[in-house]
């Protein structure tokens, strides 16, 4: 499948570069690990269990485990509220 090469690349890339880590981690977000912020930015961006499991080369249980320990890290019980806290702290 040609999107799923592309899709694998961006992840390679953006790992190898740590894109991730240049972000400085806010009050809501500095108990997070990298993979729980990688997940975080995924949501931001709209997209959904099944599609970040992919690009993630996880399972979808794995990204549902995730979300539920971020949820109880920063106090939230919805992906909407996550949202609004990433694009707050790094937007």
């Amino acid at each position: 499948m040609v999107i799923g090469k592309y899709v694998d690349d961006f992840w390679r890339y953006c790992c190898t570069l740590k894109l991730y880590n240049g972000l400085k981690k806010g009050i809501f977000m500095k108990n997070l690990t990298d993979t729980e912020m990688i997940i975080t930015g995924h949501v931001q961006r709209g997209l959904s269990n099944k599609a970040i499991a992919k690009i993630m080369n996880i399972s979808y249980h794995t990204v549902k485990a995730h979300l539920e320990n971020i949820y109880l890290k920063l106090n939230i019980n919805n992906r909407v509220t996550l949202a609004v806290l990433y694009t707050r702290e790094f937007e």
